[in-house]
């Protein structure tokens, strides 16, 4: 009987109104931070789970720190708005730029695979259209719900073998899940499952904290 009227209680709204309210309330905002659970998991492969800790502020300073459950991939990277910092590397990964161009899609350029799918959810703050999946051939559908006493937006994304879920409060439209399936190795399967705690838009990030220091590189 349970699931059945938590079955009622789910009605269908409109996806693209949905993204588009989330892209204004973020481009309104200068900042972003918030925590991130995820286990990334490919057939065949090793995977990972852990944390991120994201601080970004526009156009283009960001704070991210990994911890995963494998040492080799844990890491700091930092954008001062002229280049991208990490730890243990000598010279800065990218060269410098002007204020005027953000670092959208490369923030966390480089980053080792399996991490690397976890890349996407850390440069969504600075894409024109968050979470929205481009090209052609991409239907989307949403439903409201009730998820623990919560009330959420449900966005389903589908284009070929790719399968994007995003799961957003309904009051803030701050993510609180997202579901990446898609192709790997010739085999459809889940690829990321990403958890979002404490996220706050807008908060006074002071710029000196986008700052690389010889704490960073000595920090483990």
């Amino acid at each position: 009987m349970q699931e059945g009227k938590e079955k009622r209680e789910e009605k269908p709204v409109n996806a693209e109104q949905i993204l588009r309210t989330l892209a204004e309330r973020w481009r309104g905002a200068v900042t972003l931070e918030y925590r991130s659970q995820l286990v990334l998991s490919h057939q065949g492969e090793a995977g990972l789970r852990g944390e991120l800790t994201v601080r970004l502020r526009r156009p283009n300073l960001a704070r991210i720190d990994i911890r995963v459950d494998n040492p080799e991939a844990c890491g700091l990277r930092v954008c001062d708005g002229r280049v991208i910092w990490q730890r243990n590397q000598r010279v800065p990964l990218r060269p410098a730029r002007t204020q005027r161009h953000g670092f959208q899609t490369t923030v966390m350029a480089g980053i080792a695979h399996p991490l690397d799918e976890a890349a996407y959810s850390v440069d969504q703050f600075l894409a024109p259209q968050p979470f929205r999946l481009t090209g052609s051939g991409v239907e989307r559908s949403a439903t409201q719900r009730k998820d623990k006493e919560r009330d959420v937006f449900v966005v389903v994304q589908t284009q070929t073998t790719s399968r994007d879920t995003l799961t957003l409060d309904a009051k803030t439209y701050a993510p609180l899940r997202l579901v990446r399936v898609g192709d790997h190795g010739g085999v459809v399967q889940e690829l990321l499952r990403e958890e979002f705690h404490d996220v706050i838009l807008g908060s006074a990030l002071p710029t000196t904290l986008f700052r690389w220091t010889p704490e960073d590189e000595a920090r483990q």
